[in-house]
Order: structure tokens, then C-alpha cells, then sequence
């Protein structure tokens, strides 16, 4: 309910309490009647005065309780969904690409056809997940294409694929690569990070950058390989010169 304006209080205060026939009546039933003399013009603004004070202070104090009523529903509310209103979080800084690990001197972040975009970090973890496991593969493959040549399975890489044992290899790989790949979950907070079971510190900011640096090199020597082994016919090994 609206609480009562200061006019309506001052009406009400002000107007008499009971005519002349009012008195009359209470007179005819016994009541004792008196006659007042009329007021006179000081004690009228006197008592319009008082009406208005009075007036004022029943506004301001029903204006209080209404103002400790609103409060207290406040607190109601907020004790019955879910407690007091708490401060915004500070904004999470952009993700910056470039200021992750594996920015090398002399390029630096090298990212010539803007495969991460600043602010994605979902699909930089993505493609940094990649790249570790294809530099890992690299690195055994490289190793793998120098170990063909003493094993003589057959005329360099290329043609051990070719014979019914290197044919046989490959198939091993392949369902060997697909079951680790279903086998290890991806950890999105640290891609490629499957702990430090040998104790060497494979953890560390320093290895893992190493790692990323020896894998890349190790996914370009493997193309080197191949491509001179089309050129040229010698194996891994062959193109030492030895």
C-alpha cells in the first residue's frame, strides 16, 4: 500500500471534528453540550501548522517502514536464491599464440598461413598436440631409415616398403599408431605431456622445448630422405657419403 501523502493527512487532521448538528444530537441524547467560541484567526493558523507537522512525520515514518520492508525482502531473497550478490571475475587475459612454448630464435613464432588465430587457444592446443606426435614418429623414423640400411631388408626405404616383409612392417605401424593414438587421452592443459617416467626432467620448460625444436628437425630430415633417396637411389645412410 502507498504510504499517505502529506496533503490528505493535513485534510483530514485539520477538518472538525463534528458539526452543529452533531452536537445538537448529542445534547437531545443526553450528552452535555457546550458551546465554543469561534477560534480565532491566530489560533487557526496554529492549528493548520500543527495538522501539517503531524502530517509530515506520519509520511516519514511510513516512508521508513516501507524502506525496511523493500530491505528486508532483499535479504530474503537473496538468503533463498543463492546468498549475496558476489563481484565479477576479472577478465581472462587473450591468449597469445606467440608467447607459448616452441617460439624458437632465429624465426620466433612462425605461423605464415595463420593456422592460430590470437584468442583461439582450443585450436592451438589442437595443432600443438599434432605437431608433438608427429615429432615424436619422425624421430623413430629417422632412426628407423638409418638402422634399414645394416638390416638389408631390402634396396634403401623406399624399396623395403615395397617387399613383402616392409609391406608387413607398415601394417604393424599403422595398427600400432592407432591403438596408442585411442589408448592415450589427449591432455588439453599440456599437449604431449605424458609425465616423466625416467626421471630426466622430460617435464621441464627446457626439455619439452628441446623436444619441439629435435621434432621438427627430425619431420624434415625424413622428407630430406626420401626425396634424395628418389634423386639419387642411396639409402639414409648412403647419403653420408660412406
Amino acid at each position: 500500500m502507498d504510504p499517505p501523502t502529506a496533503a490528505s493527512v493535513a485534510f483530514v487532521a485539520a477538518a472538525p471534528s463534528a458539526g452543529p448538528s452533531l452536537r445538537a444530537i448529542r445534547g437531545a441524547q443526553g450528552f452535555p453540550s457546550q458551546a465554543q467560541e469561534p477560534q480565532s484567526s491566530t489560533e487557526s493558523v496554529t492549528s493548520a501548522g500543527l495538522a501539517l507537522l503531524g502530517a509530515a512525520a506520519v509520511v516519514a515514518t511510513a516512508r521508513h517502514r516501507n524502506n525496511a520492508s523493500r530491505s528486508q525482502r532483499g535479504v530474503t531473497s537473496r538468503y533463498l536464491f543463492g546468498g549475496a550478490a558476489q563481484e565479477p571475475a576479472p577478465a581472462k587475459p587473450v591468449f597469445n599464440p606467440a608467447a607459448q612454448l616452441g617460439a624458437i630464435a632465429p624465426l620466433g613464432y612462425f605461423d605464415p598461413l595463420e593456422f592460430c588465430k590470437e584468442g583461439d587457444e582450443a585450436a592451438f592446443l589442437k595443432l600443438r598436440a599434432n605437431e608433438i606426435k608427429h615429432g615424436r614418429v619422425a624421430m623413430l623414423a629417422s632412426l628407423g631409415l638409418l638402422a634399414e640400411h645394416f638390416g638389408r631388408v631390402g634396396h634403401g626405404s623406399i624399396g623395403s616398403m615395397l617387399t613383402e616383409g616392409g609391406a608387413f612392417g607398415v601394417c604393424v605401424i599403422l595398427v600400432f599408431s592407432a591403438a596408442a593414438e585411442l589408448s592415450f587421452p589427449d591432455n588439453a592443459a599440456e599437449p604431449g605431456n605424458l609425465g616423466d617416467p625416467a626421471g630426466i626432467g622430460m617435464d621441464s620448460t627446457e626439455m619439452r622445448t628441446k623436444e619441439l625444436s629435435n621434432g621438427r628437425m627430425a619431420m624434415l630430415s625424413v622428407l630430406g630422405i626420401f626425396a634424395a633417396e628418389f634423386a639419387t637411389g642411396k639409402d639414409a645412410f648412403e647419403q653420408f657419403g660412406l
